[in-house]
C-alpha cells in the first residue's frame, strides 16, 4: 500500500465540510498534485485526471437555499477520493518490492540478438545515474570484456554476490543455451536478480524456469521502470536527478524500444507467412508427384 496516497484519501474525507477557497483544501490539492507529479511524472494521465476535477462552479448559482458551489465541491472531493483509490489499487498491482541489498556493479544478462534493445536499457540505466564503469554488458562496446582479456574468466569475475543482475528476457534469450547457462550461474552466485520482459515475450514464458514469485517488469512499462529507478538509486546510493530530465530520457528510450519491438514483431510475422507459403508449395509439389 502507498501510505502517502492513503493519507491524502483520509484527509479528503475530512475536507467535505470545507469549500474550494479554504487554505486547508488548497494546501491539500497542491500537495496531492506535487506528489503525483513526483510519482507518475508531470505530464502523466494520473496528474491530468486530478487537475480535470471540478471543485467549484464559477456561476455561483443558488439552488434550494444551497450554493451550487458547495454541491460542486462535495462532488469534486468524492471524485478525487475515488480517483486516488484507483491509483492505490494500481500501486498495489504494479509496485515491485525489491530486496534491500547494496551492490557495486550491475550485470546485464541478455541474448546478443537483442543488442539494440539492450543498448536502450543501458541508456535508461545511465539516465538513472549509473556510470559506464558500474554496468557490465558483454555485447555493447565499452561495457563488456576488455581487449586481450579471456571472455569466460571475465564473466566469472563479474558474476558475484556484489552484483545486481538484470535478465533481459526474450524469445532469443530462451533459445540460447549460453544465456540459460549464464542465468543458472547468476542464480547460484548472486544475491538478487530482476527479470525484465520484452514483449511479445510474457511472464507466462518464465514459469518453471525462474524461482516461483520472482518479480519482474515489462521493459516498456513506465511505472515499473520508475520503480526500478528508485531501486537503482537506493541500491547504488545515487543522487536524485531532476524528475523532468529523467522523464524525457525515459520516454525517449521507451519510444525507441517500442519501435524496435514493433519492427521485430513485423519481421517475425513476415517470416511466418513466408514459411506458410513455402509449406503450402511443398505440399502441392508432393501432391503432384
Amino acid at each position: 500500500m502507498d501510505n502517502i496516497l492513503q493519507q491524502f484519501i483520509e484527509q479528503a474525507e475530512n475536507l467535505r465540510g470545507h469549500n474550494a477557497n479554504t487554505p486547508e483544501f488548497k494546501s491539500w490539492l497542491d500537495n496531492v498534485i506535487r506528489y503525483l507529479k513526483k510519482k507518475y511524472g508531470s505530464s502523466s494521465d494520473e496528474v491530468r485526471a486530478i487537475k480535470r476535477i471540478q471543485f467549484f462552479n464559477t456561476q455561483m448559482v443558488i439552488l434550494s437555499g444551497e450554493y451550487e458551489n458547495d454541491k460542486e465541491f462535495r462532488n469534486g472531493i468524492q471524485q478525487a477520493i475515488l480517483t486516488l483509490r484507483n491509483y492505490q489499487d494500481d500501486f498495489d498491482d504494479e509496485t515491485i518490492v525489491y530486496k534491500n541489498n547494496t551492490y557495486n556493479k550491475l550485470f546485464i544478462s541478455h541474448a546478443k540478438e537483442d543488442e539494440a534493445i539492450v543498448s536502450e536499457m543501458i541508456n535508461l540505466l545511465e539516465a538513472m545515474g549509473l556510470t559506464p564503469s558500474q554496468i557490465f554488458c558483454s555485447s555493447i562496446e565499452g561495457y563488456g570484456v576488455p581487449l586481450g582479456k579471456d571472455f569466460l574468466d571475465t564473466l566469472k569475475k563479474e558474476i558475484s554476490n556484489n552484483v545486481l543482475v538484470l535478465f533481459i528476457l526474450t524469445n532469443n534469450f530462451y533459445e540460447s543455451h549460453f544465456c540459460l547457462c549464464e542465468m543458472g550461474a547468476s542464480w547460484v552466485l548472486t544475491n538478487e536478480q530482476i527479470p525484465i520482459i520484452v514483449p511479445p515475450f510474457t511472464f507466462e514464458g518464465i514459469e518453471g524456469v525462474l524461482p516461483k514469485n520472482t518479480q519482474g517488469l515489462p521493459i516498456n512499462n513506465k511505472l515499473k521502470i520508475n520503480s526500478l529507478r528508485e531501486k537503482i538509486i537506493e541500491t547504488f546510493n545515487l543522487p536524485q536527478q531532476t524528475m523532468s530530465i529523467w522523464e524525457r530520457k525515459r520516454d525517449q528510450s521507451i519510444d525507441i524500444i517500442n519501435n524496435l519491438i514493433a519492427e521485430s514483431s513485423k519481421r517475425l510475422q513476415e517470416n511466418n507467412i513466408s514459411q506458410s507459403i513455402l509449406l503450402e508449395k511443398n505440399k502441392k509439389c508432393e501432391g503432384e508427384k
